[in-house]
């Protein structure tokens, strides 16, 4: 899917909403935003449940709602997958006139700004864990092992001039580092899990590599950490967003 949106538009990246839509809603209307793009950076929060036959026309019916609000304020977004969404909805086939759910590797030219998506990551709190008083998640209800970062050679060779990239995790060499306290209590009771968040990190800066082969990339935004940071690598915006935080991309 590779889409023009024309001349004037603003642009924004939201972090993590994690199925919040009424309060993601609420901060649209209170900070009076409309006539533009917002890529969301993942963990959207959709798709939970799918084993329960009921759950895909609630899923429905929350989001066809709130794409009719998004109509009225004249608001397309573009959101990538995170680790806490089902996959399923980013195949293409479960987009609205103005809510899409990007496919790896689409890309959205707006402004003659052309922005690239790509999602996944590796949940920490797949399995239990008493640390956190945790029960764990379950495989196909709130948890898929193919929400990882994919890494497609082919599509990276035909992509050239992107000029800002949103994913949900980041390259290895910005912030942040990958293990702290908190991480290191999910790993000591899941023990692929270190060398799985090191992996990620290694194939987002591969990504990173090959972008930067046909393109001048000045902005790059992430979520999934739960943080809020900025710094410059290379001339390029390193901008991460924390839970639902709003940030207007200039380019």
């Amino acid at each position: 899917m590779d889409v023009k949106i024309g001349d004037n538009f603003g642009v924004y990246a939201v972090g993590d909403i994690h199925g919040e839509f009424n309060i993601f809603r609420k901060n649209i209307k209170q900070n009076e935003i409309d006539n533009c793009v917002i890529f969301l950076a993942g963990d959207v929060g959709v798709g939970f449940g799918y084993n329960d036959p009921r759950e895909p026309k609630k899923e429905n019916k929350r989001l066809s709602d709130f794409n009719e609000f998004l109509k009225k304020r004249n608001i397309y977004i573009y959101a990538v997958s995170g680790n806490h969404d089902n996959p399923l909805f980013f195949d293409g086939n479960h987009n609205f006139t103005n809510l899409v759910f990007m496919k790896n590797y689409d890309v959205v030219e707006i402004n003659r700004i052309k922005y690239i998506g790509i999602g996944g990551a590796t949940s920490v709190d797949r399995k239990s864990n008493p640390n956190f008083f945790h029960k764990g998640r379950k495989i196909g209800v709130d948890w898929w092992p193919n929400e990882k970062v994919v890494y497609s050679e082919d599509r990276l060779d035909e992509i050239e001039g992107i000029n800002v990239i949103i994913t949900h995790i980041c390259p290895d060499f910005v912030y942040p580092m990958i293990f702290n306290d908190f991480i290191n209590k999910w790993i000591e009771y899941d023990p692929d899990l270190k060398e799985e968040l090191i992996e990620e990190r290694k194939l987002m800066t591969k990504i990173y590599n090959k972008l930067s082969e046909k393109s001048d990339i000045s902005t790059w935004v992430y979520g999934h950490y739960h943080s809020s940071n900025f710094q410059l690598y290379n001339n390029i915006k390193f901008k991460l967003l924390n839970i639902g935080e709003f940030y207007q991309i200039r380019t």
